[in-house]
């Protein structure tokens, strides 16, 4: 059954006025000539319920509010928002006395409900996120909002014989097909919390096996061994360290002092050793202490050069009056502003100082920080020269302790030196080699834990696939409706008689119309007038459908925006008119109050013979005062301006 929406009142404000316009019937016409505010009483339709709405310079000068009067289901809804809108937000008020229960915002605000959601929420439709690709799934995402769903009850002047619901953006089209599936039942929460799922999981693999790739390539490139040949050598090396120390043990019981002489030696090249290394260290110090004070004198002489170059910019820039936004290329003349804030920022103006005093403040304290530094950068490279001095001379002290004992124990501590040297180096190399082996088993260990995770994921991804397998075959009734929806669109084609047409059908992969083989935005070269009575003839199914079939959640509201200046003029044009507006009629009036129907158009086609349209509501639109918007003089087709303005929130 479709999902009752139904529009029962428009009200218009101005700074000056209001005027109230009721919807309320099965079938509304909003007829007059052009420029006089048909479509843009229904764009501020859209605006009200959060959506990006086009307006004309008309509107966006004169109307500064539109309230919606809504019936969502059995709730009585009425929103408000302000013509345009730089807030993005939307008032719920109370129907009866106007109230203001709540203020959500038009896009989604750290998880804050949107105006979007509560419509939805209304409708009882999901309120999901879904991947953005419909194969290969990824982890990205894409909000079902209600704009995604007003694309398909409200059909705009521009989109009725090129697109429907949006499908010719890619970042329209898949929302679109996600609504439909949540509305014939092909999709539910449960379905969709699956899909993401499977999304993340995609997304998850292909970065594990790119990072196998990556690893794997570095195990090539390396000539990493294998596990096990990494074993073995850790075990050789292990047993050749053992070795190596036990052999420097045995030198070190060999090397014991030949007499007190070799002692005070030996004692003092300790203490020569500990004392140079104090000094080297004291002296990297202070040459660090010397470079970090020579950045920031670098740092506080280019400060000094931009405050100048700021001062120099101040006086350039100060004396400039912005009527142009630099940054979006806005006008500034209409913004309302207190007398003491920016035209730009509007932050509260700086209390006025001089400004030389403030350049002078500036400039000493600049010049008093850079002499400063440069006197402590003078003690810093002084102190810095000392301590390398000092070193220096420590080195040449142990150069000359060591070369007294190497005199005394040449003769007997050489050899064990030279072996001691050699063993050494050997430990050295063999702990240089083992540390290496380390680095490739944890490569490898990397390596495998990847393949791990890899494999963990690809057999989630196979569980959630196989769930999702199971969730859509057991869906076989939803797609029982997808056939009907498809019978319903053939019997509206046969119905309106759409010219030229052979063979229609619905696709089930992305349901959209298909005629005679070709997609929807192919027909066009058939005339305009093809595709949009293809599109009426696909909305008016969609809405027939859901009359018939309880779990088919259309909603029961359509809008159709100038659809003979789609069509053509000519005599079988305007026949093809009186039939599409024969066919809305009849089915509006079978279905009596359960749906509602709105069209635009500049006036109704001629009566065609033993039809009856008594039922259709018109309201008639005009220039000088009875244009649409109320207490404007219209001063008639010259100043009528098609070009639009769109209201989207920055």
């Amino acid at each position: 059954m479709t999902r009752r929406l139904r529009i029962r009142a428009v009200e218009v404000v101005t700074t000056q006025t209001s005027r109230r316009f009721d919807l309320d019937r099965p079938l509304t016409a909003l007829i007059g000539s052009v420029g006089t505010g048909k479509s843009s009483l229904l764009m501020l339709i859209k605006h009200a319920t959060g959506g990006r709405a086009a307006l004309t310079p008309a509107v966006r000068a004169n109307v500064t509010r539109i309230v919606l009067d809504l019936q969502v289901e059995d709730t009585r809804l009425m929103l408000a928002r302000r013509v345009p809108d730089p807030s993005g937000i939307v008032e719920i008020l109370d129907p009866y006395t106007r109230d203001i229960e709540a203020q959500l915002p038009v896009r989604s605000r750290e998880g804050q409900e949107t105006i979007s959601d509560r419509l939805l929420e209304r409708l009882g439709i999901p309120r999901e996120r879904i991947p953005t690709r419909r194969r290969g799934a990824t982890a990205d995402t894409v909000a079902v909002t209600f704009q995604n769903l007003m694309a398909y009850l409200y059909v705009e002047a521009v989109d009725i014989d090129r697109s429907i619901a949006g499908h010719t953006e890619t970042y329209t089209d898949r929302p679109r097909r996600a609504l439909f599936e949540f509305m014939f039942g092909l999709n539910d929460a449960d379905l969709a919390a699956m899909q993401r799922r499977e999304g993340t999981l995609n997304s998850a693999i292909a970065a594990h096996k790119a990072e196998v790739t990556a690893v794997r390539n570095f195990l090539g490139q390396t000539e990493t061994p294998p596990e096990d040949k990494i074993d073995e050598d850790r075990r050789v090396i292990l047993v050749r360290l053992n070795e190596i120390n036990a052999g420097l043990q045995a030198l070190a019981s060999q090397s014991s002092s030949p007499g007190p002489a070799t002692d005070v030696l030996f004692a003092e090249l300790d203490q020569t050793v500990s004392q140079e290394r104090q000094l080297q260290a004291d002296a990297a110090r202070r040459a660090e202490a010397a470079a970090a004070r020579r950045a920031a004198l670098a740092q506080l002489e280019l400060d000094y050069l931009r405050a100048q170059q700021a001062h120099v910019a101040g006086h350039i820039l100060g004396a400039l009056e912005f009527e142009v936004c630099p940054r979006c290329l806005q006008h500034l003349d209409h913004q309302t502003l207190a007398d003491d804030q920016c035209r730009l920022c509007r932050q509260p103006e700086p209390v006025s100082v001089a400004a030389s005093a403030v350049d002078d403040e500036t400039r000493l304290r600049f010049e008093n920080q850079i002499a400063e530094t440069r006197q402590l950068l003078d003690e810093d490279e002084n102190a810095a020269t000392r301590a390398a001095e000092l070193a220096s001379t420590a080195r040449l002290h142990l150069h000359a302790v060591r070369q007294r004992l190497d005199e005394l124990t040449r003769s007997r501590t050489a050899p064990l030196l030279t072996q001691t040297a050699a063993l050494s180096g050997q430990h050295a190399t063999m702990l240089a080699r083992l540390a290496r082996l380390d680095d490739m088993t944890n490569t490898w260990e990397r390596f495998k834990d990847i393949e791990q995770r890899l494999r963990t994921d690809e057999d989630q991804r196979k569980i959630v696939r196989a769930d999702i397998k199971r969730r859509k075959q057991a869906m076989t009734e939803a797609r029982a409706r997808v056939t009907r929806f498809d019978a319903a669109f053939q019997r509206e084609i046969q119905l309106i008689g759409v010219p030229g047409v052979q063979e229609a059908h619905i696709d089930t992969e992305d349901y959209l119309p298909r005629i005679d083989g070709a997609a929807f935005h192919e027909i066009q070269a058939s005339g305009g007038g093809v595709a949009t009575a293809v599109h009426v003839a696909y909305n008016i199914a969609l809405i027939t459908t859901a009359l018939d079939d309880p779990n088919v959640t259309v909603p029961s509201l359509l809008i159709i925006d100038s659809p003979q200046n789609a069509i053509g003029r000519s005599p079988t044009d305007i026949e093809l008119s009186q039939r599409i507006y024969d066919r809305i009629a009849n089915v509006t009036n079978a279905a009596s109050q359960r749906i509602q129907m709105i069209i635009a158009d500049n006036s109704l086609p001629p009566l065609p013979p033993r039809a009856d349209w008594s039922h259709i509501h018109v309201i008639e639109f005009g220039y000088e005062d009875r244009a649409m918007i109320p207490g404007v003089w219209h001063s008639g087709p010259a100043a009528a301006k098609t070009r639009v303005e769109d209201t989207a929130v920055e």
